[in-house]
């Protein structure tokens, strides 16, 4: 990707007061998703978004993707959609060998010691794994384009002004939640689920207690292998955009004994029994909807879309933090064969620790000024960086202004009625704070957010759909849900007792 010499200020002014994507995030890791989100997906879709851009200070960033062009993509999907779903098709298939190869890939070099290779080699594995990652992005951000903010979903709207034509009968809210959720299980819920069947099986097998792991391995090598394929198909379920780690063999079988241990070893076949029941239920009563609707091919394919947009989505991030855990040793290793820190080689972008290898003198102070502050922008044509002194020009248009606001108003994404207290979370470490029963506020969620989403009395959060993983998880976990507010985590602070009706898309200062 080429450098550019310039970023136009004008469009920074232009956007830089509208809505964002605010998170914990690294130079190198939130740099590699938006060259594949703008750079990468224009090259596979006809109408490209035009820039992103974003701001990073003290390891908070704030994200802001071309809002023109991504409702010029939402209308170029749904339009076509008259015609059919190949348009959306073709690119998922291709993506799909793309993303078996990076999975692949990433299996591989899970176990593989980096300090073993040689620079060359080293190098070509960095350089591969990046490319992969990024072709394991590009048309699945095509899934963004159905993301919405404000009082209002457009893709519940549609549907639910079809409904008032067909006069249907019946709890309409109800209706559209079950028909515009697909009903698939996000990846946290599935691991859950996944480890809960594994505990299944050791239960059954050990009824008594479970022994120390090595002895599983002697006694049961079948078990144990079991829970080696499920460490390494969810290794990366720690990640997010800041904070990388490998899950190890260990962990996920001390998870499994807390499970067996809560529900006993007799009870807990009859819990994950519960479980399977509950969401085929949910499947069927979602399958009688349709039955009982007379959808034209129109609708019928814009929900078809919708639907695999909504798992796209949230394979794609999957797919993040996996490459989350293998940047951070690719970097680490470079890192220390270079003399640089971790933390600091996440200061660089993909071609600059390439030339670390090669032994780059400037990238020191490269990394010098971006710790104070760093701004970049991508485009179709290339990418831009500024840091230190250099980035004043742009943070001048960043606003954060306080609102003196007691009411907000977004979009109900799973029902309910809450009162508490609320938590804002924006930081990693802001989570270790939370409270059962308390009213989570942030900009939005994300997999790391599912634990503490469980102890929520409700969630809101400034952005997002209805196909969002805040709005995915939270009609898992039935928890009142308010998302696209934009302002929450300035209007909200935390202390602040709050009312959250989701059957309304309310969330009020009381």
């Amino acid at each position: 990707m080429k450098k550019l010499s310039n970023f136009p200020t004008a469009i920074v002014k232009e956007v830089g007061e509208q809505y964002n994507k605010s998170f914990e995030s690294k130079v190198f890791t939130l740099f590699a998703s938006s060259e594949t989100e703008v750079f990468r997906l224009a090259q596979v879709i006809p109408i490209p978004y035009q820039f992103c851009f974003c701001f990073i200070k003290e390891d908070h960033a704030q994200w802001f993707l071309d809002q023109k062009n991504l409702v010029k993509v939402k209308d170029w999907v749904v339009t076509e959609a008259g015609q059919g779903t190949e348009h959306v098709m073709k690119r998922y298939r291709k993506w799909q060998a793309d993303w078996s190869e990076y999975i692949s890939c990433s299996g591989k070099l899970v176990d593989k010691d980096l300090s073993e290779l040689t620079d060359k080699e080293l190098l070509q594995d960095f350089k591969k794994f990046y490319e992969l990652y990024l072709g394991a992005g590009a048309a699945a951000y095509l899934a963004d384009s159905f993301m919405s903010t404000g009082e209002t979903d457009w893709l519940e709207e549609m549907f639910r002004e079809m409904l008032a034509k067909m006069k249907i009968s019946g709890d309409c809210d109800e209706i559209l939640r079950i028909l515009l959720s697909p009903g698939f299980l996000s990846f946290t819920i599935e691991e859950e689920n996944d480890l809960l069947g594994l505990a299944v099986k050791f239960a059954e097998h050990y009824s008594n207690g479970l022994p120390a792991l090595e002895i599983i391995k002697k006694e049961t090598p079948e078990l144990y292998q079991l829970l080696q394929k499920h460490r390494q198909k969810y290794y990366w379920m720690n990640n997010n955009y800041y904070q990388a780690v490998i899950i190890n063999l260990a962990d996920f079988y001390d998870r499994l004994k807390q499970l067996i241990t809560a529900s006993g070893s007799k009870n807990i076949a009859e819990l994950y029994q519960k479980k399977q029941q509950a969401i085929k239920e949910y499947q069927k009563k979602r399958q009688k909807i349709l039955a009982n609707l007379t959808l034209d091919d129109f609708h019928r394919n814009v929900l078809q879309i919708s639907d695999l947009f909504t798992e796209w989505k949230d394979v794609r991030k999957s797919g993040v933090y996996v490459g989350m855990s293998h940047f951070e040793r690719f970097l680490g290793e470079i890192g220390r064969r270079v003399g640089i820190s971790t933390k600091d080689m996440t200061f660089l972008v993909f071609a600059e620790v390439c030339a670390a290898l090669s032994g780059e003198q400037e990238l020191k102070d490269k990394i010098t000024a971006r710790r104070k502050q760093v701004f970049f922008a991508v485009t179709p044509a290339g990418y831009y960086i500024a840091a230190g002194q250099e980035a004043n020009k742009y943070f001048a248009y960043l606003q954060q202004q306080s609102k003196d606001v007691k009411k907000l108003k977004g979009v109900g994404a799973a029902p309910g009625k809450a009162t508490g207290v609320v938590r804002v979370v924006r930081m990693t470490e802001d989570m270790k704070q939370f409270q059962e029963g308390e009213i989570l506020v942030t900009n939005q969620t994300t997999p790391d957010f599912v634990p503490i989403m469980k102890k929520a009395a409700a969630i809101v959060t400034e952005q997002g759909g209805i196909t969002s993983h805040a709005a995915v998880v939270s009609r898992e976990l039935k928890k009142p849900c308010v998302i696209g507010t934009k302002i929450a985590t300035q209007a909200f602070k935390t202390g602040d007792k709050v009312f959250v009706d989701a059957n309304k898309g309310l969330a009020k200062k009381i």
